[in-house]
């Protein structure tokens, strides 16, 4: 449905204001082309594309992006404008961001303009080559499958998927994972170990990689901003539930981990974070009782990611990935390059198990030593060296 906005002129005549068409002409209504904003996929550590839609309203429109890492976008960067034929229908448009710096939140938006005027989109944020941290809005006890936003899961399984609804309800892309511990293991064994910065909602960095916020003296800046880039009240007071020390490598050494993130009950505990601030004491400040409200800290996954689990989709048991070299870096956004799963092997554990292709991917070379698989392998023209580790 077309959105028609009909203006009519007040005339001051003989002092008095007269609704009316001025000059008895009236006239059609303007036909302001509508230019819709969408979201952004990174395509290297300099430059971003980014996406929206046109609807021309019958007349021949122009379009273009504006960006900048000023929200208001005063004086902002402009991509080349392009032109659209007229048209009543809406039109999917894309362009590039170009000379962008990596770890850095850009504000841009769409606008499309027409002899009747200038259609703006709404200015949304990316946030560049750069792993966005948050800490949650919501609280709730450490049965974390009680969270309104756990979707059916339970344990720490439920953690991420309260991570992803609210980063998702946020306009937050990409997927993201809940900072905790377990008696499986702890955030370094499942987490990617990014060289890109890390950074909040409101773009103040936390650490410049992955080694730099695990390591004395750990975080730039608290990670105090929630989802939506709000600051939580009483920072220094209100408790964040990790059961994880700061390198992010192990669990507290007592504590249940409230029973593995499924009790609510008083007599269970599990260790804490303070929000507020950027020491050690940002996740191990202490122990709480698992009855009592807490928030979650949530990392995103996707980003120049040098290791992805393949926990779905795959025959065989879990393995691990890391390709390198090609397809935009690796990055995980890139819908034409999926991430290779290396389950492919027998008690022998030897290439011979590996087929010659598999998922669209043509294997060029393979060795095998001491559980890692090392692979040459090909994919539309594109050579990728993947390293699998299996057990």
């Amino acid at each position: 449905m077309k959105r028609i906005c009909a203006m009519v002129t007040p005339c001051l005549v003989a002092g008095l204001t007269v609704l009316a068409s001025c000059g008895g002409g009236g006239g059609a209504a303007p036909a302001l082309p509508v230019a819709t904003t969408l979201g952004s996929k990174v395509v290297s550590t300099s430059q971003e594309t980014v996406y929206g839609s046109v609807d021309p309203n019958g007349r021949d429109t122009e379009y273009w992006f504006e960006w900048s890492t000023d929200s208001t976008l005063t004086n902002p960067s402009k991509t080349t404008p392009k032109t659209l034929a007229a048209s009543s229908s809406v039109q999917e448009v894309n362009d590039a961001l170009t000379g962008l710096a990596a770890g850095t939140k850009i504000h841009y938006r769409l606008r499309a303009r027409n002899a009747d005027g200038t259609g703006d989109g709404e200015v949304k944020a990316c946030f560049h080559y750069a792993n966005v941290v948050f800490v949650t809005s919501a609280l709730g006890t450490g049965n974390l499958g009680g969270w309104a936003n756990a979707g059916g899961k339970s344990g720490r399984e439920a953690g991420n998927a309260i991570c992803q609804a609210l980063a998702s309800g946020a306009g937050l892309q990409g997927r993201f994972e809940a900072w905790l511990s377990d008696s499986a293991g702890a955030p370094s064994d499942r987490m990617a170990h990014s060289a890109a910065r890390y950074m909040r909602v409101d773009g103040i960095a936390i650490g410049n990689s992955w080694s730099d916020f695990t390591t004395a003296p750990y975080l730039d800046s608290p990670i105090d901003r929630d989802e939506r880039g709000l600051d939580p009240p009483d920072k220094f007071r209100e408790t964040v539930r990790t059961e994880t020390r700061v390198g992010g490598n192990s669990r507290f050494t007592t504590g249940n981990a409230c029973k593995d993130w499924t009790s609510a009950e008083v007599a269970d505990w599990v260790g804490f974070g303070v929000m507020g601030y950027p020491d050690y004491q940002w996740t191990e400040a202490g122990y709480m009782t698992c009855a009592a409200p807490g928030r979650l800290y949530c990392f995103q996954q996707n980003l120049d990611l040098p290791q992805e689990r393949c926990s779905t989709g795959c025959p065989g048991p879990l393995g691990w990935v890391w390709h390198v070299s090609a397809c935009s870096k690796g990055l995980y956004q890139d819908p034409d390059c999926k991430y290779v799963c290396c389950n492919f092997f027998d008690g022998t554990r030897n290439c011979n198990t590996i087929p010659a292709s598999f998922g669209g991917y043509t294997v060029t070379s393979c060795s095998y030593n001491t559980g890692l698989y090392s692979m040459a392998v090909s994919h539309d023209g594109q050579p990728f060296t993947v390293t699998c580790e299996v057990y």
